[in-house]
């Protein structure tokens, strides 16, 4: 806010009258900062810790953004990134095969295009993905998404996301009693879960 004219510069040292003077409130105020100051090495830590753990959740939210606007190649290009750094991580492993999963059913429906991006104009990385989904056959899909999933079944049985895309992937393979399997471990350990009406049909 500008002040101008004599009337508000007056009612501002009348204002400024009710407080102490502002040498004296700078002095008090640097005697606070300094008591609560932490040292610029601690700063810098609990600043690197939160930035990281900031982007860590970040790139987490992203995959899951991409998955839900069914924007599977994307989803499943982050989640093989951040498989990297996490490799025994079962939410980016379900991902992974959920987005496969749903790349063999768009590929089956001949709606591939509608689920994964062109591969014009986009960075080096991403495009090379892209030329591998779009270069697979119908078969290689189902399987590449059968192997993946199965060879960690054992470790992450206990994940829901896991289960069901495990299960859509044994029925795609004609696996039956793998597929009815995996339904009854489904049913016990999420009698109520989010995929319940689809193991019920």
């Amino acid at each position: 806010m500008r002040f101008s004219g004599r009337g508000q510069d007056q009612a501002l040292v009348d204002t400024l009258k009710t407080h102490p003077d502002c040498k004296i409130r700078y002095g008090l105020l640097s005697l606070q900062i300094k008591d609560q100051a932490i040292s610029p090495t601690s700063k810098a830590k609990i600043d690197n810790e939160t930035i990281d753990n900031i982007k860590s959740y970040a790139d987490f939210e992203m995959i899951e953004s991409y998955f839900r606007i069914e924007n599977y190649g994307r989803c499943l290009f982050h989640a093989l990134q951040l498989l990297e750094i996490y490799p025994e991580n079962s939410y980016l492993r379900s991902k992974v095969g959920l987005s496969l999963v749903a790349i063999y059913e768009a590929q089956k429906n001949h709606q591939l295009n509608s689920y994964v991006d062109p591969i014009k104009n986009q960075q080096e990385d991403y495009k090379t993905v892209l030329l591998f989904i779009h270069n697979l056959r119908l078969s290689e899909i189902k399987k590449i998404a059968y192997y993946f999933l199965n060879r960690s079944a054992s470790e992450f049985n206990q994940n829901e996301d896991y289960l069901f895309a495990y299960w859509q992937i044994t029925k795609a393979m004609s696996l039956p009693e793998k597929a009815d399997e995996i339904k009854k471990k489904y049913s016990k350990v999420f009698p109520k879960g989010k995929y319940a009406d689809y193991f019920s049909e």
